[in-house]
């Protein structure tokens, strides 16, 4: 399966250049590649939507693995208007599990599944 990696270039560029931008759609899996550094290097500068905008984030393909939660807590940490994330799996219980073991305040949005 192909991954879209948070810390690929191109899309931290259209991030960066989409300040306005409400919503995004990730189509393939997610990820931030285990050679980036930690998640606040690797967004610097955090993209302007994720400060003011993003209100809503649905990653397709969605299966738990620590690349794709690794991706998400990154996510979380930096999406401060972030209200809906969306995940679409074929196991929505563990998912949920997963979810329930991050740190406390980290995840301030509501998830839902599609």
């Amino acid at each position: 399966m192909g991954y879209m990696d948070f810390a690929c270039r191109g899309l931290l560029n259209m991030l960066q250049n989409s300040p306005h931008l409400e919503s995004l759609h990730l189509l393939q899996g997610v990820r931030l590649s285990t050679n980036s550094e930690e998640v606040d290097k690797v967004f610097d500068p955090v993209p302007a939507c994720f400060l003011t905008h993003l209100k809503t984030v649905k990653l397709s393909k969605f299966n738990g693995t620590e690349e794709e939660l690794r991706a998400v807590k990154g996510l979380l940490q930096i999406a401060g208007v972030l209200e809906k994330l969306w995940l679409n799996s074929n196991d929505e219980t563990r998912i949920l599990d997963l979810f329930s073991t991050l740190p406390a305040g980290l995840l301030k949005c509501n998830v839902a599944f599609f």
